[in-house]
């Protein structure tokens, strides 16, 4: 009985340590009520990972890109301004990779979410694309594509 008791006690108290003034969840934030947009990147997931590689190398920070354990088209990309077990400030994007078709290339679509819809967190949003798009432009800098085969830099 004493034990049922206990058992009884330790599930109230978890109830309430992952309460209200928990924090949100990534799991909370993955919902209908934070949606803000989706995009279509024309890229896929080894060459996401290769311009977040590069966006390291020469910003120092770039958003985390996961896969989904098991699933080799399902993905996430995050980006935290700082280190937290909650995601109020973050932003977090679901991926699926979109095999190539007929009539289109392979691309990767995006389901962007946040806590916040500011203007601010929709020039986060545009900068954690941009850091897959244009590899190596730092937060500041103009926006410039990847040299062409032929060598010639694109402008957006």
């Amino acid at each position: 009985m004493k034990k049922l008791a206990l058992v009884a006690v330790l599930a109230t108290l978890a109830g309430c340590a992952s309460g209200p003034n928990a924090g949100l969840s990534e799991t909370r934030l993955l919902t209908a009520v934070y949606h803000r947009q989706d995009r279509i990147v024309p890229t896929t997931f080894p060459q996401l990972q290769m311009a977040l590689f590069k966006q390291e190398r020469v910003c120092g920070s770039a958003p985390v890109f996961r896969m989904d354990p098991g699933q080799t088209s399902y993905g996430t990309l995050t980006d935290m301004p700082e280190p937290s077990s909650t995601y109020e400030n973050a932003v977090v994007a679901e991926l699926i990779q979109v095999r190539e078709t007929y009539f289109s290339p392979e691309r990767v679509k995006a389901e962007i979410y946040s806590y916040r819809n500011d203007a601010a967190t929709r020039d986060r949003i545009d900068r954690l694309f941009d850091a897959v798009e244009y590899p190596g432009v730092c937060a500041g800098q103009p926006r410039v594509k990847p040299a062409d085969s032929d060598g010639a830099a694109k402008k957006d």
